[in-house]
């Protein structure tokens, strides 16, 4: 009986991850989904997420729910929360790295700031994202690659 539970929970949680060939053309197309696990704040401690938030790249656009911890330099009253934002990219490239792991490197911008995006892909689906920006702190989340929700 805890096989069969063991089981079924092992394909439930393998229906949404992806594969590390898909994971490839995933990245390469520059369509995918990162769910965000772990929010990493510059100046405090690592945070577990416990609302679901994504980024979403999508036919050169960023979609990102993403929270922001950390201290702001220049604070604009009009920006919305976080690291909310839908807005185009420029910039898109990936790079492989050492082991197979891959690297995409964007930048977006808002009307409140320029957002300069690192995205470190490991074999496992593992992804850091680590977010500079001219106005706050970085940040850094760690998530895992999804094939993306139309």
């Amino acid at each position: 009986m805890t096989f069969g539970f063991m089981l079924i929970f092992h394909l439930l949680a393998a229906k949404d991850t992806v594969n590390i060939d898909g994971m490839d053309s995933l990245i390469y197309s520059g369509n995918y989904t990162i769910k965000v696990t772990q929010i990493e704040p510059t100046s405090a401690s690592t945070v577990q997420a416990n609302t679901i938030y994504t980024l979403t790249i999508r036919n050169d656009s960023v979609y990102s729910d993403l929270p922001y911890f950390g201290r702001a330099y220049a604070v604009n009253y009009n920006q919305n929360n976080g690291l909310e934002m839908e807005t185009s990219i420029t910039d898109y490239s990936v790079i492989k790295k050492d082991k197979g792991m891959k690297e995409a490197r964007f930048v977006s911008r808002t009307i409140n700031d320029t957002y300069k995006w690192l995205l470190r892909f490991e074999n496992d689906g593992t992804v850091q994202i680590q977010v500079s920006m001219s106005n706050k702190q970085p940040i850094r989340f760690v998530g895992t690659i999804r094939s993306p929700k139309l």
